[in-house]
């Protein structure tokens, strides 16, 4: 809410909106009655040349992560607006609009590239980003926790905005059992088992992103 933007498109604008996790799930689930094949054909971005940068948005290089990670693990096609993949800014559509700095490395936020450049490929060597379904899991004031399923693979996404308490999952809504192999995909912040449950971290802003065999 505190972003300096004066105007959208010529028209008054008071701020970028922090919207709960809760809001997104329940605006996306009233959307959920657009065809399958529509929706993973569509064209997804986080900035654009008619907005603000990611970056500008988000403020920081691991709140970029979390939003690159939405958009690289949810249904559609990822759109990346030439400059976001080094951390370029702007506060509006027209100001995002800088030159792209090609032979000016210094100026690269490396570490906003890598989160690219691991998460691409982590949605190249997954079909189940690309096609699988999507179930709902967890949402929360600053986190969102979702299934994307397949025959072959079950991959679970963890984006944290901010941290909270760790959030327990029952197996069966994930399709585990007790002593199901999991593997960790995406972070170093590790899931644990306890009971039936599986519980995961509730450390952020960051990413997690575990994966298993989908049982037969």
């Amino acid at each position: 809410g505190d972003l300096p933007v004066v105007n959208w498109l010529g028209l008054p604008w008071p701020g970028w909106p922090r919207l709960p996790g809760t809001a997104t799930t329940a605006t996306m689930r009233a959307f959920s009655s657009a065809g399958w094949q529509h929706r993973c054909a569509s064209m997804t971005m986080i900035s654009s040349h008619d907005t603000p940068r990611i970056r500008s948005i988000a403020g920081s290089p691991d709140l970029v992560e979390v939003a690159l990670a939405a958009m690289m693990t949810m249904p559609g096609v990822p759109m990346v607006w030439a400059g976001d993949e080094i951390g370029l800014e702007g506060i509006t559509g027209e100001d995002a609009r800088r030159t792209m700095p090609w032979d000016q490395p210094d100026r690269w936020d490396l570490k906003t590239l890598q989160f690219y450049r691991e998460l691409i490929a982590l949605r190249h060597g997954h079909p189940c980003l690309r096609t699988g379904a999507l179930r709902w899991v967890f949402s929360d004031q600053d986190r969102i926790v979702y299934l994307r399923e397949s025959d072959e693979e079950t991959i679970l996404v963890l984006l944290a905005r901010a941290s909270g308490a760790n959030i327990s999952v029952p197996f069966s809504l994930l399709g585990l059992s007790a002593g199901s192999d999991f593997d960790m995909l995406y972070s170093e912040v590790a899931a644990a088992v306890r009971g039936d449950h599986l519980v995961l971290p509730g450390r952020g802003p960051g990413v997690a992103i575990w994966h298993w065999p989908t049982r037969s």
